[in-house]
């Protein structure tokens, strides 16, 4: 059922379509005038306006004007005689659905009607799915309670309302692309698209042909002209992910597309002109690359306008219980299962292990766990035996003392509620003298 005004100064076409309308199931708003169905429209939501074309005073142009300027728009249908084809045309380039002259059939006029209810309700699943994305990959649900981390949130948030470039530093698993996507979607492109590609990932000329695209005939197996990823991202964000990675002769071109704002498709001698945010992230030290002449140095300046270093997860440990959490409930949701408590054992071991892959590698160690067990707590026998053996070029440690995770845990208590003992206290789920107690036997001394 759809809410939709009905705008026509003929009272028994008016009558007539109101009755049509509601038999279908619709709830049915009249308006005499075009006056009265502007106003109706900032009264109230509806679906779509079914207007006359020829009315006095206001006509239904000002009318479909109202309608497409409503927030959301509102879906315009265009009733016309045969002597106004012109004025209806001018109401579809204003934004209506479509138009019938006065001649048309009842079966004509409801499937019009259907049609543009059935544009309105695809554009709201959009705007939803939109919004989504967007309430997914923000600022606000990026985990962090260290402080460290939250002072690089504060600068990212400062640099998403500008066009600046930017470069995302820190080890693989850290979450450089959700840090990108929260820049896009707090911008003013967040409309355009987020596009993304990792530029280890593919062979240099794939590469190349991917970024600026290329045109049938170009090189073996080009049996169509393609645009590239600038073109596909023009209007919004070009996340260039390990760029470390990418060859000195595409970095050139590279250079060149960046000063120029310009693409010129592999095979062609046409340029294009792009509107593109570029984002480049890196697990590797660039200027270490510089020095070793495998990276530009006029493309990293034209590429780090600002530098975002993202801290391993291993330098602020204090992210590793809300993070827990939020895996095992997310990851519970999604598989179905009830949401299981962590014992502090398991707690003191995560908080202990000096996690090599990062924020990914945590959620997959939850996600295992989860799938795995079936208790309603996460005990040490449920944990993935991936997180034993000895440091090395793994990044992995021996497996502690329940004493050591015992202290790591309370530490982390600690930190999380900013060394207030009486709410660490609460978390551990223990009393204060025991928890006192606990300071004084491992020497912890409150900040």
């Amino acid at each position: 059922m759809a809410s939709i005004l009905l705008a026509d100064d003929n009272e028994s076409m008016r009558v007539t379509l109101s009755i049509l309308l509601k038999n279908s199931g619709h709830e049915v708003a009249t308006a005499a005038s075009g006056e009265e169905a502007i106003e109706k429209l900032g009264q109230e939501p509806f679906d779509l306006v079914v207007t006359d074309l020829k009315m006095k005073n206001i006509d239904g142009l000002e009318v479909v004007k109202a309608a497409r300027t409503c927030v959301p728009p509102v879906e315009a249908v265009v009733i016309t005689a045969y002597g106004s084809i012109e004025l209806a045309v001018q109401a579809m380039k204003l934004g209506a659905f479509d138009f019938l002259t006065k001649s048309f059939e009842t079966e004509e006029f409801l499937l019009t009607v259907s049609r543009a209810l059935e544009r309105r309700y695809l554009i709201s699943e959009v705007r939803n799915l939109r919004k989504t994305v967007k309430n997914r990959y923000c600022l606000n649900n990026v985990i962090c309670r260290n402080a460290e981390m939250k002072k690089i949130l504060d600068v990212v948030e400062r640099i998403s309302t500008t066009d600046t470039s930017v470069l995302i530093e820190g080890e693989s698993g850290v979450g450089k692309e959700l840090v990108a996507k929260a820049i896009h979607n707090m911008s003013h492109r967040s409309n355009g698209h987020f596009v993304a590609i990792n530029c280890g990932a593919l062979p240099e000329n794939l590469l190349e042909s991917e970024l600026f695209g290329h045109v049938k005939g170009a090189f073996t197996g080009a049996i169509a002209n393609k645009a590239g990823l600038f073109e596909e991202a023009s209007g919004g964000t070009l996340l260039l992910d390990e760029i470390g990675d990418m060859s000195t002769q595409t970095q050139v071109r590279l250079l060149r597309v960046l000063q120029e704002m310009e693409i010129r498709r592999i095979g062609s001698n046409k340029t294009t002109t792009i509107d593109v945010r570029v984002i480049s992230a890196s697990n590797r030290d660039l200027r270490q690359l510089i020095s070793e002449g495998r990276f530009r140095e006029d493309l990293y300046y034209r590429l780090n306008t600002v530098t975002v270093t993202i801290p391993p997860l291993r330098e602020r440990r204090e992210d590793i219980p809300p993070l827990i959490e939020h895996f095992i409930c997310s990851h519970s949701e999604r598989l179905g299962k009830t949401f299981p408590s962590v014992s502090r054992e398991v707690m003191g071991l995560l908080l202990s292990y000096n996690w090599p892959g990062n924020v990914r590698e945590l959620q997959h160690v939850i996600e295992n766990i989860l799938i795995l067990s079936s208790g309603e707590t996460i005990q040490v026998s449920d944990l993935p035996a991936s997180l034993w053996g000895n440091t090395g070029r793994s990044g992995l440690i021996d497996k502690p003392s329940l004493k050591e995770m015992e202290r790591s845990f309370i530490l982390a208590c600690l930190k999380e509620n900013s060394w207030n003992q009486t709410k660490a206290a609460r978390m551990m789920g223990i009393g204060r003298n025991t928890l006192w107690r606990k300071l004084r036997e491992y020497n912890i001394i409150a900040e």
